[in-house]
């Protein structure tokens, strides 16, 4: 039980209240009890899906989250973010408004970059939210890519004609090598040098 607290303490807290109901109460109330403190907790989780902020980091070469590497360089001019989950219509909101909030931060952004490669699916209403972005930022002036999609992904989304409506899309391409291909330097002293096609996450 001690083990539980130390690694995820709300999952000890599950453990407790189910013990305890089944201690006092009985064991069909402790199974109840217990798996609507899961269902709770997947439902948090899955709403609020992992992104980060990327950053260029020079010794390793990579880009990295710029919480965990303070050193990871970045771009006033290009924001890149990195999705850890799949997008589903109970979690596609929230990624709307960290964006929203990572370009609040950043008035002169002209480049938003989403690194796809740690989503794995997405439903109808994400496709057709990411869509909204793309359109509502480009009369911004910002230009939305995806980076590192999967080839599933590229396949749903191409269903609603990406690949004809947004052309200037290459999200086949691993993070490096679109910001390559696009000219986009991570470096003021345009020093940004891709040596290497993967990076680590």
């Amino acid at each position: 039980m001690k083990h539980l607290f130390q690694v995820k303490r709300f999952e000890g807290w599950v453990w407790v209240t189910t013990f305890l109901v089944t201690l006092f109460i009985g064991i069909q109330w402790g199974i109840i009890i217990g798996a609507v403190f899961t269902l709770v907790l997947l439902l948090n989780r899955s709403s609020k899906p992992a992104i980060v902020e990327l950053g260029y980091v020079k010794r390793e070469k990579t880009f990295r989250n710029i919480k965990r590497y303070k050193e990871a360089e970045t771009s006033d001019e290009a924001v890149i973010l990195r999705i850890d989950s799949n997008l589903h219509f109970a979690n596609i909101s929230f990624v709307e408004e960290k964006v929203k909030d990572v370009l609040k931060k950043k008035r002169g952004a002209r480049w938003l970059i989403i690194d796809m490669s740690g989503v794995n699916d997405v439903d109808t209403i994400s496709v057709d939210t990411l869509e909204e972005m793309i359109d509502f930022y480009h009369e911004k002036g910002i230009i939305t890519l995806f980076a590192s999609m999967k080839g599933s992904i590229r396949d749903t989304v191409n269903t609603v004609n990406w690949n004809q409506k947004y052309k200037e899309q290459l999200n086949h391409l691993s993070l490096e090598q679109l910001l390559k291909v696009k000219g986009i330097s991570i470096n003021k002293r345009d020093e940004f040098i891709i040596d290497v096609m993967d990076f680590q996450i």
